[in-house]
């Protein structure tokens, strides 16, 4: 939206309207009126721990270069790259895991299905 220079705060108001996640609508308004009162938006960022802090010098830089579409470019990729890289990590750490995790249900059923029977051999022995 700032490609097309709309104003940081109404493009602030527009993707706040264009989520569904409360969490993201409030911190997206609390930012809108931050940078309606003259605050920059990374000084926002800084004050605020529900977003990732690595995003702050991106926008620090797009701000001081005016290139701030740029730099919430970059920030995309970056946070696409990331959820990729944690998917891929989750996908090859699941499956030994959850083979692990039958393994040892297994093992425990088929240990509390046995021992009525051997405590029944040890009572007639």
């Amino acid at each position: 939206m700032l490609e097309y220079d709309i104003p940081l705060p109404d493009a602030l108001l527009l993707a706040r309207d264009g989520v569904r996640d409360p969490d993201v609508r409030e911190v997206a308004m609390l930012f809108a009126r931050g940078v309606e009162n003259g605050r920059a938006l990374s000084d926002l960022l800084t004050e605020t721990d529900r977003l990732p802090a690595s995003i702050t010098p991106f926008v620090r830089w797009g701000e001081r270069t005016g290139k701030l579409p740029e730099a919430l470019h970059a920030i995309t990729d970056m946070l696409l790259l990331r959820v990729q890289m944690r998917t891929l990590l989750l996908r090859s750490i699941a499956p030994p895991m959850v083979f692990i995790v039958v393994g040892i249900l297994v093992g425990f059923m088929i240990i509390s299905l046995f021992m009525p029977l051997v405590s029944l051999i040890q009572g007639l022995s």
